[in-house]
């Protein structure tokens, strides 16, 4: 794994671009589609058919690991929603207005969308860099038509 103070470093020269919050976002589509791959094949095939009933713990399970072994944070399901939190975000300040927080938003809309079909809203609620203590991102997410 990439040593914390090396990633952010590369999050703040990302951060000096015009165009770093599409920057950020396409980085963490590309590393939620990246670790998604990692998941099996058959555990993949059963969270895409099987019903919400029986894929979304799974899949909460699989958002949790990846929150914890990349992403220096926890997820938790909360109603019908997960929430991903990140006490100590690479992307903490690295870009004007906000912008390095896309990266966690895009991982997480991204993962969820490859695993059960489906994602709402993704609501950035707390941020740390607004002095609210941690990062933490809402979203809801939507089974594929058909799912119960």
């Amino acid at each position: 794994r990439t040593d914390f103070d090396e990633a952010a470093g590369i999050a703040r020269l990302i951060g000096r671009r015009p165009d770093a919050e599409a920057v950020f976002r396409e980085a963490g589509r590309n590393f939620a589609r990246q670790v998604y791959g990692t998941i099996s094949p058959v555990t993949r095939k059963m969270m895409r058919t099987l019903p919400a009933l029986l894929t979304r713990p799974l899949a909460l399970r699989h958002v949790r690991r990846v929150a914890r072994r990349y992403l220096n944070g926890s997820a938790r399901r909360m109603g019908g929603s997960i929430i991903l939190d990140v006490t100590e975000s690479v992307t903490r300040d690295a870009a004007p207005k906000l912008a390095g927080c896309a990266y966690y938003e895009a991982a997480l809309r991204e993962l969820i969308q490859l695993m059960v079909g489906g994602v709402g809203a993704v609501d950035h609620v707390r941020c740390a860099s607004r002095g609210e203590g941690s990062c933490e991102w809402r979203a809801e997410w939507r089974p594929l038509r058909g799912k119960g």
